[in-house]
């Protein structure tokens, strides 16, 4: 079955279950093309927990948060679950340069209650299966850096989101996770 194939058969009505941890959540700097509906349908379902470890973590000069494939690794992470359409998928799928860049892959996390801003307010409220956005091609080095177990651009860490445009293309965050 060819990519396409597995990913309209994961989903149900063309809505696939989609969950986010970094610039995509709500209150972040990438949030509005989740709510950009010429981009495709997206609907916020709830907060959650990843099931699984693994390292999140801020690099390059444009502080970029990275969810490296490292399973039992890192810490759970706390996130966003949205279903979205094919539409969405495919602007998404663009958007975080998959294959070349991330991958794409499914993972089970835990519902929380929406309110849950961190690991000590989380009430589970059941599981699901989601797609989320992995580097898996990552220098060791990375694995050194902080892990954090939810992120906001705005956070303690002090390491603000710079989408500079004219700097922020795959080609150069790519080269830069090489140096």
């Amino acid at each position: 079955m060819n990519e396409r194939a597995a990913n309209m058969a994961s989903s149900v009505n063309g809505m696939h279950r989609i969950f986010v941890y970094g610039t995509l959540k709500r209150g972040q700097p990438n949030h509005f093309h989740m709510e950009n509906r010429q981009r495709g349908v997206t609907q916020f379902i709830s907060t959650a927990l990843t099931e699984t470890t693994y390292p999140l973590v801020i690099s390059t000069m444009w502080n970029l948060p990275f969810l490296l494939y490292a399973p039992g690794k890192g810490q759970q992470i706390l996130g966003e679950i949205f279903d979205i359409d094919d539409t969405f998928l495919e602007w998404l799928d663009e958007f975080e340069g998959h294959p070349e860049m991330y991958v794409r892959d499914k993972i089970n996390v835990n519902l929380v209650s929406n309110g849950a801003n961190s690991l000590k307010t989380c009430e589970n409220l059941g599981k699901t299966e989601c797609w989320t956005y992995f580097l898996k091609k990552f220098p060791d080095e990375m694995l050194d850096l902080e892990n954090l177990s939810s992120y906001d651009s705005f956070g303690d860490h002090n390491r603000i989101y710079k989408p500079e445009e004219d700097q922020l293309s795959r080609s150069n965050v790519e080269e830069s996770l090489r140096n």
